[in-house]
Order: C-alpha cells, then sequence, then structure tokens
C-alpha cells in the first residue's frame, strides 16, 4: 500500500502555533497530537483526541458519534497538506459556553486553511475547524479533564 504520508511528522509550525508558546497563541496539543495522526492513519490515536459525539460536517457527508468516525473517516489517513494558507488558529470571538453532556463546556473553534493533492485532480483548497471542548467550572475557568475535539466542519475553497 502506497503512503501518501511523509516519513517526518509535520513540526507545530506547519499547522500553526506551538505547543510549548505562552499566552493566546499557543495551539493546544491535543490538536495538533489528532493532526499528526490523521496524517499517520492511526484510528487510536485520531479517536482519543475526540469526543464520544464527534460531528463531522463536510460538503458531501455528515458523520455523527465517534463509532461511524472510526469506521468511516480515522481509517483513512488524511492527505497531507502541500501549502499551508492559514496556519491554526484560534477564533476566540466565537467561542460559546454552555451546558455539555457533564456539566459546563467552552467550545473553541480553531481554523485552518491549506491546499492538499487529490489523486485525478490537481490541488484543493479546504477551510478546516476544529471545534475544542474544555469542561469549565462555575466561574468559566478550565478544570483539569482534558479539552477534546467534538466538531470538524471541513469547506472546499476552490
Amino acid at each position: 500500500r502506497a503512503s501518501l504520508v511523509s516519513e517526518a511528522p509535520p513540526a507545530p509550525a506547519d499547522f500553526g502555533g506551538d505547543p510549548e508558546a505562552d499566552g493566546a497563541g499557543a495551539t493546544p496539543a491535543v490538536l495538533l497530537a489528532f493532526l499528526r495522526a490523521r496524517l499517520a492513519g492511526d484510528v487510536g490515536a485520531s479517536a482519543a483526541c475526540c469526543t464520544s459525539d464527534l460531528v463531522l460536517d463536510s460538503p458531501n457527508e455528515r458523520f455523527t458519534g465517534l463509532a461511524e468516525m472510526r469506521a468511516q473517516v480515522f481509517v483513512r489517513a488524511a492527505l497531507p497538506p502541500t501549502k499551508i494558507l492559514r496556519p491554526l488558529r484560534v477564533v476566540a470571538d466565537r467561542a460559546i459556553t454552555a451546558e455539555g453532556p457533564n456539566g459546563q463546556t467552552r467550545v473553541t473553534p480553531y481554523v485552518r486553511e491549506f491546499e492538499v493533492k487529490r489523486p485525478g485532480i490537481l490541488h484543493v483548497t479546504l477551510r478546516q475547524e476544529l471545534h475544542l471542548r474544555q469542561a469549565v467550572d462555575a466561574d468559566g475557568k478550565p478544570t483539569s479533564e482534558k479539552p477534546k475535539i467534538c466538531r470538524i466542519v471541513m469547506e472546499v475553497l476552490k
């Protein structure tokens, strides 16, 4: 089987941000782990970064639940970006706090735009949103529970 993944995993800068950076510019480690796992086609590592009620919305399909994602999406490695147009960045003004399945949560979207080369097609430009769910306390501060991806939105830009 031919691999679509380069031998070396992409550096954090390839996705945008750095998990070691201080402040708002830091990319959560779970997002970097997810992107690396998807490129490697690692079903277990991809699923470990996501909530059980994960939803994927794409132009042609919608997948609901982690079991469906494992069986239908995570089994195929993601195509590696050929060009990063907009690195992965937080969209803090779109974050929402709401009641989640296990209490109060904050969902924060992270967005990137990139090109991939698909078989039979020259290049496709994609916009990807990864929505990160984090449990918060009554004061809105994150709890010690690790954040996970609860929604993925894929959009073809051109």
